[in-house]
């Protein structure tokens, strides 16, 4: 089970600009995930971690997508491609914090699109949308400049 980020710790976490500890971000073949280093730029002893997932036990086309905290845990799950869970269908966003009940009430449908995070709702999305729309679109969420950074996507 995920720890609660008290709303204060989390509104200040997320407001913090920060960038990619190295800006090659080489997403992982099926049934591999990728760590990457995320560093708040104006407070550097801040870093989290950018997990890449594609380890579907039930979908082969899993794609998830975590930002973590290193000082105070998992703050976001999105689930693009993947099964449903608990009657809602991906995609959709795990929010780790006391108003979203540390992720069980998840955010989906037009609220993703309100959020910045999709332009439309499908149920299966292509690989190259993925690295092309939905990854920048969750770095830009979390205030991680993607200035500079090269998502390598090849990974048939």
């Amino acid at each position: 089970m995920a720890i609660e980020i008290e709303k204060k710790d989390f509104t200040k976490l997320l407001a913090y600009k920060k960038h990619c500890d190295d800006n090659n971000i080489k997403p992982p073949i099926f049934g591999e995930q990728t760590h990457h280093g995320i560093t708040a730029t104006f407070k550097p002893k801040e870093k989290f971690t950018l997990i890449i997932n594609r380890k579907g036990h039930i979908r082969h086309d899993e794609f998830t997508i975590v930002m973590r905290s290193n000082s105070n845990g998992t703050m976001f799950r999105y689930d693009i491609c993947g099964a449903a869970h608990n009657g809602i269908p991906t995609p959709h966003l795990h929010i780790f914090d006391s108003m979203h009940n540390t992720g069980q009430n998840v955010i989906y449908g037009k609220k993703l699109i309100s959020l910045g995070l999709l332009t439309s709702i499908k149920n299966n999305y292509d690989i190259h949308f993925i690295l092309d729309t939905c990854l920048p679109n969750f770095l830009e969420y979390n205030n991680v400049s993607i200035d500079k950074v090269i998502i390598d996507d090849i990974i048939l």
